[in-house]
């Protein structure tokens, strides 16, 4: 019996598992936005932990922001993205810092900061992510309709020429029509 076997065997929240194979099949930019909202919850898990005097919710809870935070920074592309990549690296590294000298001094007020910056973020990477996942979507159903088309129901002619069917609306002015709705 493999891992992932006794991994299902052990864990039987059927809701838990429909969240994660929603997750892992979903657009890469929806996991994004998932580790942010896990970094901002736990952030602000550790803050009412620090308010509440509860040392191992404080643990817990900084220990999973700063894990989450890791996952982040490693699964940057420094190549592809540039500088950018390198700023988000430095931001990812600087807000477990304040998180380790939040959990080190007892402070909420570092984790105050690092829950706006994970906050700032969170908004921007979930605009980007509904912007993307509309346009795939848009760019989608145009590929599917354009699939959808009825056959070219062609009519040869003496002279060559072939005609019919939907090919004539195209050929009645309308190919302007098309070329500005499409980019090709």
């Amino acid at each position: 019996m493999g891992f992932a076997e006794r991994k299902s065997l052990t864990n039987n929240n059927p809701y838990k598992e429909y969240a994660e194979a929603n997750l892992l099949s979903g657009h890469p930019l929806d996991l994004v936005v998932a580790l942010y909202e896990g970094a901002f919850d736990s952030a602000r898990s550790a803050r009412l932990c620090v308010a509440a005097g509860d040392i191992w919710g404080r643990t817990k809870a900084i220990n999973k922001a700063i894990a989450i935070l890791t996952e982040l920074m490693v699964s940057l592309n420094v190549e592809k993205g540039g500088e950018i990549a390198n700023n988000l690296k430095q931001l990812y590294s600087y807000m477990q810092r304040r998180l380790l000298e939040a959990h080190l001094k007892k402070q909420a007020e570092p984790i105050k900061e690092v829950e706006a910056l994970l906050e700032n973020l969170l908004d921007g990477w979930r605009q980007a992510a509904k912007k993307v996942v509309s346009a795939e979507r848009e760019s989608n159903n145009h590929a599917e309709g354009l699939q959808n088309l009825p056959p070219k129901n062609d009519q040869h002619h003496s002279d060559g020429a072939t005609t019919g069917g939907l090919y004539n609306y195209w050929s009645e002015g309308s190919e302007n029509q098309l070329s500005a709705a499409y980019s090709f």
